[in-house]
């Protein structure tokens, strides 16, 4: 069971990841830089290894918590300006499929809010 619920979690972790990484990376590729001040190390190719499988069992919650202030910042910043580039779909498309936002904070859905 503990297994199966941290395989989960890293999912979830990695999709959520990926997305923002997406987004950093064609915000820092076509000279929005000023978007992503904080977030340049999801440009580094070997920042995924390092937030997603160099982490011990009890940091994976700091650094979903991390994630989703990361996410938060970015949509923040990014809000309307672009809807019609794809990186930015999924990454919209991701936080409302696998987040939810309560009381101005953030979180994952669970099983009472339709989620996993």
């Amino acid at each position: 069971m503990m297994l199966e619920a941290n395989i989960r979690k890293l999912s979830r972790m990695e999709l959520i990841y990926t997305c923002i990484a997406k987004l950093v990376r064609w915000l820092n590729k076509n000279g929005h830089e000023d978007l992503i001040k904080g977030m340049e190390h999801y440009c580094d190719p070997n920042d995924f290894n390092q937030v997603i499988y160099h982490s011990a069992g009890a940091e994976v919650d700091t650094r979903m918590d991390t994630l989703l202030r990361d996410a938060d910042s970015l949509l923040k910043s990014c809000q309307g300006k672009y809807e019609d580039i794809t990186e930015y779909q999924l990454f919209v498309r991701c936080l409302s499929d696998q987040t939810i936002v309560e009381n101005e904070k953030r979180r994952l859905k669970g099983k009472l809010d339709g989620g996993m």
